[in-house]
């Protein structure tokens, strides 16, 4: 399986981890089961670093739409490995309309640190 994911409701937190190519099935469940469990506002910490560095232009367009689609779509943390993924993780988030709400991290440790950084942000409001 090329998507994995938890959700973490009382953190309001979810990990998913995408390893091989990712399928247009396979991020279509994923994103079936994020609205079925209702964790679409959730801090999300996407590690990529096992992905295929692929964009397909119907997983680029399923989840523009999906994404699209959300009231408040959350913050993302993107954790890439290697300068090419980079490169493609940021015109995606380009895509998505996602700049401001997401950011590309190389290691988990920093993606963690500034999704937790806005979770204090959240409760300190």
């Amino acid at each position: 399986m090329a998507v994995r994911w938890t959700f973490d409701h009382a953190r309001k937190f979810a990990e998913i981890v995408l390893t091989g190519e990712t399928g247009e099935e396979e991020a279509a469940r994923f994103f079936d089961a994020l609205e079925a469990a209702n964790a679409q506002p959730y801090r999300k910490l996407v590690d990529a670093r096992e992905a295929v560095p692929k964009i397909d232009e119907g997983i680029l367009k399923l989840v523009t739409a999906r994404i699209a689609a959300y009231r408040n779509p959350g913050p993302i943390a993107a954790v890439v490995d290697g300068a090419y993924f980079d490169g493609l993780a940021r015109l995606f988030i380009l895509a998505v309309d996602a700049e401001r709400r997401t950011r590309v991290f190389r290691s988990i440790e920093e993606a963690r640190a500034w999704l937790e950084a806005l979770e204090r942000e959240t409760i300190s409001q």
